[in-house]
């Protein structure tokens, strides 16, 4: 091989490294800017509880609070956040769950479902201060807390 086509393969070669840098330093800054938004929304995230408003032949009491960070999930066993001892309800009932700047319910395809405002749900709702949830014989009211 000549000296010269050497020198072009080398010049090639340092020309797509350069390249690949500049591209993997904005790709990083892009996922910091991302991951910094994304925090700023969670900061911006309303404190919630769900309130118990009515518990129907369930051994828990009406006025009862649970508190929710960004994730809840609702049912009858013990490795759930909000654990509701109530036959009508699944083992994994439901979930709650703060996503792109707002609060969600999901039912998680359970026997009985899932009401928000006495209207069943088959996919993930948004919810408001003052939704009621209805899982098996409980309701539960979101009650949000905006930040200062």
């Amino acid at each position: 091989m000549s000296l010269d086509v050497v020198l072009l393969v080398l010049r090639i070669a340092i020309a797509i490294a350069l390249y690949a840098f500049v591209g993997a330093v904005f790709l990083f800054l892009w996922r910091d800017l991302r991951s910094a938004g994304s925090q700023q929304l969670d900061s911006r995230r309303p404190t919630a509880r769900l309130v118990l408003v009515q518990a129907e032949e369930v051994p828990l009491e009406v006025g009862q609070s649970f508190v929710v960070h960004s994730l809840a999930t609702l049912g009858r066993g013990s490795g759930n956040t909000i654990v509701i001892p109530d036959s009508f309800v699944s083992i994994e009932h439901a979930h709650i769950v703060w996503r792109r700047g707002q609060w969600w319910v999901e039912d998680r395809h359970s026997r009985n479902g899932t009401n928000v405002n006495n209207i069943p749900i088959t996919e993930a709702v948004v919810l408001s201060s003052g939704d009621e949830i209805g899982i098996g014989r409980i309701v539960l009211r979101l009650e949000l807390d905006t930040p200062a």
